[in-house]
């Protein structure tokens, strides 16, 4: 009896081999967490958008740590651009008081379930280095799914005129 070559031995491995490979990646399909409706989604932006006003008022800096996408930009009311870095350290710092920040009109738009953008309106009153900045603002903000985590990716400040606050 003739021993079967090497190459039909790698081959018949192979053929078992992606055999186990299909079973588990149709298990892994199977056990695939099914994508959040459309209200859920926009109860979690909500929900991170208050807890973004609370970390405001109370100077949290962890805030920002713990939710800005790795390659996060933003732009002031100023024109200013910051990366998360420059945004952390300055929320670290004493130089930002809050004292007040309401919220109105927030809109939010979904994009393949895994991108949100919102809109708000805002009223704020706070310093940065003794500096008045209070007034009224429109905030978008744009939300990206990581795993199961929402993060910041972008967000941009524009000062409303007094004639539209």
């Amino acid at each position: 009896m003739k021993k079967p070559s090497a190459c039909v031995c790698i081959l018949v491995m192979l053929t078992a081999g992606s055999g186990v490979l299909e079973a588990q990646t149709s298990a892994k399909k199977l056990t695939r967490i099914a994508p959040k409706n459309e209200q859920e989604i926009i109860h979690d932006i909500q929900e991170l958008e208050q807890s973004l006003r609370t970390a405001l008022l109370d100077g949290k800096s962890a805030w920002w740590q713990r939710h800005l996408q790795e390659h996060y930009a933003g732009l002031n009311p100023d024109g200013q651009s910051a990366g998360k870095a420059e945004t952390i350290k300055l929320y670290e710092s004493p130089d930002v008081k809050y004292e007040e920040v309401n919220l109105s009109d927030m809109n939010a738009r979904i994009f393949n379930g895994d991108c949100v953008i919102a809109t708000s309106n805002s009223v704020i009153k706070g310093s940065y280095k003794g500096h008045d900045f209070s007034g009224g603002y429109y905030f978008v903000h744009v939300w990206v799914k990581e795993g199961t985590d929402w993060k910041l990716a972008n967000s941009q400040a524009t000062r409303l005129s007094d004639a539209a606050q």
